[in-house]
């Protein structure tokens, strides 16, 4: 898949399998010190996963059908920089609800942040920073039947507890491209 901004609403059968699949991405971003908004969202409040900048830090948040909620400090943009390339590779084993394991990178390197922790801890989202994290149970079928991928924004109910007031919550770097293959 190549996906665009203003790409939105894609039916969850047809966009990247960022659920419980095997998938690469990644996205080619210009940004700036204090970037905020949706890279891409998939599903919505209830079941979904989306990856986020929120004043120039990296975030990535999982909801497993309200069970559970993952949420990940992942790293931080580099500030006012042109073509940041922006990593995720998710490897999911084939069983049921198995764990899924992420690896994160920013220009070619594994994601990982040591500053910008206070806007963490003041937002209420996770202070630890590593560049691989792990979503413990993944949704085995589908998020939801009425949401659907969206570059750029999250047009449905907000997948992250962060932007939930926000919506739809638009990326205020320029997004070139976001690409995904399956693995």
């Amino acid at each position: 898949w190549r996906l665009f901004p203003g790409m939105v609403r894609i039916p969850e059968s047809e966009a990247p399998n960022v659920r419980n699949g095997n998938v690469r991405m990644e996205a080619d971003l210009d940004t700036t010190a204090s970037s905020s908004g949706v890279i891409f969202a998939l599903g919505g409040y209830a079941g979904g996963a989306c990856l986020f900048a929120a004043d120039g830090g990296l975030y990535y948040e999982y909801s497993a059908l309200l069970l559970r909620r993952y949420t990940f400090k992942v790293g931080r943009l580099p500030p006012s920089s042109a073509h940041v390339k922006v990593g995720m590779e998710m490897r999911t084993p084939s069983q049921r609800g198995a764990p899924a394991r992420l690896l994160f990178t920013v220009n070619g390197v594994p994601a990982k942040n040591e500053s910008g922790w206070r806007l963490a801890r003041r937002r209420g989202l996770p202070t630890a920073t590593t560049a691989a994290v792990e979503v413990g149970r993944t949704v085995p079928v589908v998020f939801t039947a009425n949401e659907g991928f969206d570059v750029g924004m999250d047009l449905g109910s907000p997948v992250a507890d962060y932007y939930y007031g926000l919506k739809p919550f638009r990326f205020d770097g320029k997004i070139n491209a976001i690409h995904f293959e399956s693995l």
